[in-house]
C-alpha cells in the first residue's frame, strides 16, 4: 500500500510540474506575441502619423491654383472651381511648386528612410500638376503640347453641366467668342464667359453633343471640347495671358468627393511589418454645407 501511494504522489508531482511547466511557456508565449502587437501597433501608429503629417506638408505647398469644392443646395450637387492664371510655357509652369517639393523631399528622405518620393507622378515633361477629385475621377491637369501649356479637364465620367470663366488681361477679343465647330446636342451644358482687356464680356451658353468635336476661339485662345475624350475640355491659351476659372458639378453620392494629387506621389515602406502604403496626398480640407449645417 505505501508502494503505490509512493507511485501515485511521484506522478501527482510529474503532472504537478509539467502543468507549471506548460502554464509557464503559455504565459511567455502570450506576453511574446503581445509585446510584437504592441510594437506592430506602434508602428502602423506611426505610419498613419507620418502619412498624415506628410499630406499637410504637401497641402501647403503653393501650386498657384486655387480650389473651392462646395455642396450647393440650390443645385443639389457638389461644385467645383478651380482658377489659376496660364502665363507661361511648359518648362516654366510650375517651377516653384516643383522647388518647394524638391526641397521638402530632401528633408524627408534624409531623416526618414521608409519613405521615398517619385515627384514624376505630379511634375514630368508631359504633364504638371495633375488635380484628382475622388471618387468622381475627374481630372485637372497640364500637358504640354510643342512646348505650351494646355490646360485639360477630363470628366471620366458623365458630367452635365462645365463652364469656363476667361480673363485676358493683355488681349482684346475684338468680335467675342466665335463657335468654330458646331455640334449641339443635348448631352452637356456648355458655358463660356469671356472678359478682354477692355473690360468687354462675351458670354456663350450651349448645349453640345458629348460624342462630338465643339471648337471655340476667342482673342486668340482657343477651347476645344470632346477631342481628347467625350466632354475632355482643353485651354490653349497659345501665349496669350489667361486666368481661368473652370467650374463644374458632382451630383450627390455617399462619399464626399476630394481634391487629391494622383497616387505614387510617395510610398511608406514598411515591409518589415507587411505595410507597404502607396499614398494619395489630399491637397486640403473642404467644407461641405448640408442645410445649414457642417459635415
Amino acid at each position: 500500500m505505501a508502494k503505490v501511494k509512493g507511485i501515485f504522489l511521484t506522478f501527482s508531482g510529474f503532472f504537478l510540474v509539467m502543468l507549471v511547466v506548460a502554464l509557464s511557456v503559455l504565459v511567455a508565449t502570450t506576453l511574446q506575441q503581445s509585446n510584437a502587437r504592441l510594437m506592430e501597433s506602434g508602428s502602423l501608429e506611426r505610419v498613419y502619423v507620418l502619412d498624415t503629417s506628410l499630406e499637410r506638408v504637401i497641402a501647403d505647398i503653393k501650386n498657384q491654383i486655387d480650389y473651392d469644392l462646395y455642396w450647393d443646395d440650390d443645385t443639389f450637387a457638389f461644385e467645383l472651381h478651380l482658377t489659376e492664371t496660364l502665363n507661361s510655357n511648359f518648362d516654366d509652369y510650375g517651377n516653384n511648386f516643383s522647388s518647394d517639393l524638391q526641397s521638402l523631399i530632401s528633408f524627408v528622405e534624409l531623416d526618414q528612410s521608409e519613405i521615398t518620393f517619385f515627384p514624376s507622378a505630379v511634375y514630368n515633361n508631359d504633364e504638371k500638376l495633375p488635380v484628382v477629385v475622388k471618387p468622381h475621377g475627374f481630372k485637372y491637369t497640364h500637358l504640354n503640347q510643342g512646348g505650351e501649356t494646355v490646360l485639360v479637364a477630363y470628366p471620366r465620367t458623365y458630367i452635365p453641366y462645365i463652364e469656363f470663366d476667361l480673363v485676358l488681361p493683355e488681349t482684346d477679343f475684338g468680335s467675342g467668342i466665335q463657335w468654330t465647330t458646331q455640334n449641339p446636342g443635348d448631352g452637356m451644358t456648355f458655358v463660356l464667359s469671356v472678359e478682354d482687356s477692355d473690360g468687354d464680356i462675351d458670354t456663350f451658353e450651349q448645349n453640345i453633343s458629348i460624342n462630338s468635336t465643339n471648337e471655340f476661339e476667342v482673342g486668340g485662345v482657343d477651347i476645344i471640347v470632346g477631342r481628347l475624350c467625350n466632354q475632355c475640355v482643353e485651354l490653349d491659351r497659345n501665349s496669350n495671358e489667361v486666368i481661368s476659372t473652370l467650374r463644374t458639378r458632382f451630383p450627390f453620392s455617399s462619399e464626399i468627393p476630394t481634391l487629391n494629387y494622383p497616387t505614387g506621389l510617395y510610398i511608406l515602406d514598411f515591409r518589415e511589418l507587411g505595410v507597404y502604403l502607396n499614398s494619395t496626398p489630399r491637397i486640403f480640407d473642404i467644407s461641405v454645407t448640408f442645410n445649414n449645417g457642417y459635415v
